[in-house]
């Protein structure tokens, strides 16, 4: 069947066609298209490399869009791969909004949960004050578990004249 193998292509050069403008697009076809366990498939072929594709214009978009179209379990790794560099995630322009699909679509799950922990451990006012840092910390806010909304409460109280 052509679809099968038009769908095997894409996951064979997944990453690649993630990161090129015209490539993204494609994937994000595709993955609209996918049925669920060929969407697991192509989101499976960026494991290793969701860093990467979140510092990219491009690849960041599929990143979303697999968020967005997979279950909370079969997203989980672009949380646990994004943990480590958790905070340059959160003060990168493309970064930012993976992290914000993340908390959007699974604020209670476990990988997410650690990755905004990791994100508040250093530095919150200064992350507050950032123009990326800024716009995940809002979505803290609006998505997050209460425990993690307070952080960011507390912090914006500690200075008010700066952050009013």
């Amino acid at each position: 069947d052509s679809a099968v193998a038009a769908m095997a292509a894409i996951q064979a050069e997944m990453l690649s066609l993630s990161m090129d403008e015209s490539g993204c697009c494609v994937v994000e076809r595709a993955m609209e298209l996918a049925d669920p366990g060929e969407l697991r498939d192509l989101a499976r072929a960026l494991r290793g490399s969701v860093a990467a594709a979140a510092r990219s214009p491009h690849a960041q978009r599929v990143l979303e869009k697999a968020i967005f179209h997979l279950g909370t379990s079969d997203a989980a790794f672009i949380a646990e791969e994004l943990a480590p560099q958790a905070r340059a995630m959160a003060q990168s322009g493309t970064g930012c909004n993976v992290l914000i699909s993340l908390m959007e679509f699974s604020p209670e799950d476990d990988r997410t949960v650690d990755l905004v922990d990791r994100i508040l451990e250093d530095d919150l006012l200064g992350l507050l004050g950032h123009k990326f840092g800024h716009r995940v910390a809002v979505s803290m806010l609006s998505n997050c578990p209460c425990r993690q909304r307070a952080r960011v409460v507390t912090a914006l109280l500690s200075d008010m004249q700066r952050f009013a």
